[in-house]
């Protein structure tokens, strides 16, 4: 159906009030013929992998994957002779107005208004000419899958009978963020398991690692990750060919990092990773899906010289991203770093912000927080939006901003958080830390107390509270979708199951030695 958007008094059920169209992906290549089957797109095979596109330019499908783009179209002129066209490895369908509404599994293949279906290499079909109004929005979905290989798709569209093709859909692409599907036709989400388990990094020199068993969380036990000395700094888990495995940073000259076996209670030292340099630890390790859908995805890991890091095998082999050429770079540390799971990620030195749109290849920098902006120091990512915690000149807050990730120069109105900011910046633990899901988030400061909890969708900041704690300074906080976690000095253990509002002590001083625990993460690869 078409839509004229005027300025009622609330939403009506139908409405575009962000640019791009929302993707989301399904394990399965779909059908036995004329794929892809939209039938076989059920809630159950509905994975993690989500984002946000404004141009469909040959994106990748990985093997034996569906993604499904849907939104609304806006024409910016009337005509007679609009055509859409897709160029797809394998099968693709796309839907325009009333027939592209029903939910996906719903969705009639031969209502399609280009049918590309089947395995078959890169192939591209157009429809015919269609009669669009400009002004108008119509509900635009699109379905590309892959058997085997690497897949891609593409999407153009024409207003003059197939002449002249836009592949991109800045203007004419837009989703509804209400929902999670960017039409509101399949509400549900990916369900997410509960972690298997739970790892703690001491901050002594001991080298030990702690892990607890999602079933007892109060039950830790403790061995050696690193012979002789090395504190942990952070940590992180993520995928090693489609198996989880940890990795914490250390504070040691030629261990900077350390990567668990696939198994957290085997109870083995880890394997040491040396960057190089002397002194330069990693304040900060990710882990992230990539744009291709590969079994290892990205790591990164950043340092206390303004560098980075990227593995693409899983954490075993690791090379510096150059970063020399970009205005303002320093040897600054760079604690905090992000990925969105599709391709972008995001790091912050002093007043500016580092994006990369291709798995971390490269960087660009700008400056569009404002000029009182003084040192970035916490980045996070959830529901299609970024989170940046930052320190102001003179202030002695954290504040925060978002923005959607289909508009990176687009940033919401500054926050003050109500916690304070961490310690004095440069120090390793003068990081904001941010567990976030499903467009909550909760941000704790290095070595202070209080935790700050909102929700955010875009550019939007709603529901700022700070839930009320009696606690130690705070070191790290995580998440696995379902119970939050907290971790402090003097390593106390603090939990929420209620989406962090409110918090109880399970732990008091969980290694019996009084030592703080630096960081805290869960076995779980989250939906964003």
């Amino acid at each position: 159906m078409a839509y004229k958007y005027m300025a009622p008094p609330g939403l009506p059920a139908k409405w575009a009030d962000r640019d791009g169209l929302q993707f989301r992906a399904y394990s399965v290549f779909a059908g036995s013929s004329n794929q892809p089957d939209p039938s076989e797109l059920t809630s159950a095979r509905l994975t993690v992998i989500a984002g946000i596109s404004s141009e469909i330019n040959n994106f990748t499908v990985p093997t034996t994957r569906t993604y499904v783009w849907r939104g609304y179209f806006k024409a910016d002129r009337d005509a007679d002779t609009w055509q859409f066209r897709t160029t797809s490895k394998d099968g693709s369908f796309l839907w325009l107005g009333d027939d592209a509404e029903p939910a996906v599994a719903s969705l009639n293949r031969s209502d399609a208004i280009v049918e590309n279906g089947g395995t078959h290499s890169a192939t591209t079909v157009a429809s015919s000419n269609i009669s669009l109004k400009g002004g108008y929005w119509y509900t635009i979905t699109l379905i590309s899958a892959n058997d085997t290989g690497t897949g891609s798709v593409k999407l153009e569209f024409s207003y003059d009978g197939g002449s002249t093709w836009f592949v991109n859909g800045d203007g004419y692409y837009f989703r509804d963020s209400r929902y999670p599907d960017g039409i509101g036709a399949d509400t549900y989400t990916p369900s997410v398991s509960a972690a298997s388990h739970w790892v703690v990094g001491p901050a002594s020199g001991t080298g030990d690692v702690g892990y607890a068993a999602n079933a007892d969380r109060t039950s830790w036990t403790f061995y050696d990750r690193v012979p002789n000395d090395g504190a942990a700094i952070d940590a992180a888990y993520g995928m090693q060919s489609g198996v989880g495995v940890y990795i914490i940073s250390n504070a040691s000259s030629d261990r900077e990092l350390s990567l668990s076996s696939t198994d957290i209670t085997d109870g083995n030292e880890w394997t040491h990773i040396n960057l190089g340099g002397t002194g330069q630890f990693c304040t900060g390790v990710a882990w992230a899906n990539d744009s291709t859908g590969s079994t290892s995805g990205v790591w990164f890991a950043s340092r206390n010289n303004g560098k980075v890091h990227r593995s693409t095998d899983g954490g075993s082999t690791w090379s510096e991203i150059s970063l020399s050429g970009l205005s303002g770079h320093n040897t600054q540390p760079i604690v905090s770093i992000v990925g969105n799971g599709t391709g972008q990620w995001i790091f912050g030195q002093d007043n500016r912000l580092y994006r990369s749109t291709n798995d971390g290849l490269s960087f660009s920098v700008s400056t569009p927080l404002g000029s009182d902006v003084e040192d970035v120091i916490g980045v996070g990512y959830t529901n299609n939006t970024w989170v940046v915690a930052f320190t102001k000149t003179g202030a002695s807050n954290l504040y925060v901003k978002t923005a959607d990730v289909s508009n990176f120069a687009n940033w919401s109105n500054e926050i003050d958080s109500g916690i304070a900011k961490p310690v004095t910046v440069g120090a390793l633990r003068a990081r904001a830390n941010i567990a976030a899901y499903k467009g909550r988030v909760a941000i704790v400061s290095g070595d202070k107390q209080g935790i700050a909890v909102f929700d955010v969708n875009g550019t939007e900041i709603s529901n700022l509270f700070l839930p009320s704690i009696t606690m130690p300074d705070a070191r790290d906080i995580t998440t696995d979708g379902t119970t939050w976690m907290l971790v402090t000095e003097g390593g106390d253990i603090f939990e929420s199951t209620d989406s962090a509002s409110t918090w109880t002590k399970t732990v008091d001083n969980v290694q019996g030695n009084g030592d703080n625990m630096n960081c805290v993460v869960a076995s779980v690869v989250l939906g964003i």
